[in-house]
C-alpha cells in the first residue's frame, strides 16, 4: 500500500468500516509509515475530538489513538489465527 491508498482508508478506518484485508495492509502501511501515522492522527483529532469537545467530554488523542490501533491490530490477529 502507498501513502495515497492509506489517506483515502483513512475515514473507513476511523469509522470502522475497512474490509480486513484493507485494515491489514492499512496497519502495515501505519505503522512503518511517519507520516501517514501522522495524518491519521490529524484526522482523528478532527473527527473524534470535535466530537468530544461538543459533548463537553474529556478526549486524549494519544489514549484514542491507541484504542483504535489496539483494537484494529487485535481484529487482524485474530483473522489470521483463523
Amino acid at each position: 500500500m502507498n501513502c495515497k491508498e492509506c489517506e483515502k482508508l483513512i475515514p473507513a478506518f476511523i469509522a470502522g468500516e475497512l474490509s480486513d484485508k484493507d485494515l491489514e495492509s492499512f496497519l502495515a502501511h501505519v505503522e512503518s509509515c511517519p507520516d501517514c501515522e501522522e495524518e491519521l492522527t490529524i484526522q482523528i483529532l478532527i473527527a473524534e475530538g470535535m466530537s468530544r469537545l461538543e459533548d463537553g467530554r474529556a478526549f486524549d488523542l494519544k489514549e484514542e489513538i491507541n484504542r483504535r490501533m489496539e483494537g484494529a491490530e487485535q481484529a487482524v490477529s485474530i483473522l489470521n489465527d483463523i
